[in-house]
């Protein structure tokens, strides 16, 4: 069974990963296994899930936590030359990472792995404003998604298994029992959202679009803002004026957004929703830490509706 399980892995994304044979070269040198970078907490939370019980496996997180948009993070010289001792990288790809295109620009560097190639995404939905920038096109924040973290984490199963075929049935144990937990946590978000269903939200953040999906949240109005950033003045004006015009209940917003802003919503008749986007986080080596946040998530959307309601 276990061998059937992970020949079905193996088949999932064998093409995401580049310059698997530089791994195995390190791989023979050290005989101890590898070093692995993820490029943001919430592909690190996903790696830990998968890399669980690996023997020499030694798992990092490539760079610190941001109050603003992970997107937007800038690469620096120290940045690559960390990046490029490891054995490995695991990237989500697809725009997720500003600095994609100078990883891999080693000529002996550690291999990447792409988690998110061939995945479908969602577009960027109406904006509010004149600036696309990133804004505009594929949406790469799937993992605030169960269905979406569960994608990912199998991607990167299936790869790992083609680096370290020697652990091959122990990445296929680590996915299925992964994959269980997040399906279990879906259903505990599910459950937290009853009869919260088709409620109408604006998403002021871009990877918030995928929670309110999975939530049954209706989208009626998105802004473009990185997270962290602040709205005053005109601005702030015209977005009152969209969330009047969308007809929106309440607003999600990522938690380290500016209290003035959420306050200023909040005045304006809104219910506010803070939601943990996963980009404010320390490298904690702990496996359940996706769990833990997007249950909190969801209680969130839960509390915002029915402690108003007894207030």
């Amino acid at each position: 069974m276990k061998k059937r399980s992970a020949a079905a892995i193996c088949l999932c994304a064998c093409l995401c990963l580049a310059g698997c044979g530089r791994v195995m070269d390190r791989y023979e040198e050290k005989k101890t296994g590898y070093t692995a970078a993820a490029s943001c907490y919430p592909i690190y939370c996903l790696c830990l899930m998968a890399m669980e019980g690996i023997e020499g496996a030694e798992l990092h997180c490539l760079i610190q936590p941001q109050d603003g948009c992970l997107r937007a993070y800038e690469w620096s010289e120290w940045d690559m030359r960390k990046a490029a001792e490891y054995d490995l990288l695991v990237l989500g790809g697809r725009g997720l990472e500003s600095y994609g295109s100078q990883v891999g620009a080693w000529e002996d560097g550690p291999a990447v792995l792409t988690v998110m190639t061939g995945m479908e995404l969602l577009g960027q939905g109406q904006s509010a404003g004149e600036d696309g920038s990133h804004f505009e096109g594929e949406n790469p924040w799937l993992f605030l998604s169960p269905d979406g973290a569960e994608k990912m984490l199998k991607s990167i199963c299936a790869n790992l298994q083609g680096l370290d075929p020697e652990y091959e049935e122990k990445y296929a144990e680590n996915y299925e029992k992964a994959a269980e937990k997040i399906r279990i946590l879906g259903e505990d978000m599910r459950y937290a959202g009853l009869g919260l269903e088709g409620k109408r939200a604006a998403c002021l953040q871009e990877g918030i679009v995928y929670f309110a999906e999975f939530m049954g949240i209706g989208t009626v109005y998105t802004y473009p803002r990185e997270s962290g950033e602040n709205v005053v003045d005109n601005d702030l004006e015209a977005l009152l004026e969209g969330l009047h015009e969308s007809g929106a209940e309440a607003v999600l917003i990522e938690e380290q957004a500016p209290d003035s802003l959420v306050w200023a919503l909040e005045d304006a008749g809104y219910r506010v929703c803070r939601i943990d986007v996963l980009s404010a986080h320390m490298e904690d080596g702990d496996a359940e830490g996706y769990i833990r946040i997007m249950k909190e998530n969801a209680e969130r959307w839960k509390e915002t509706w029915y402690e108003k309601e007894q207030k």
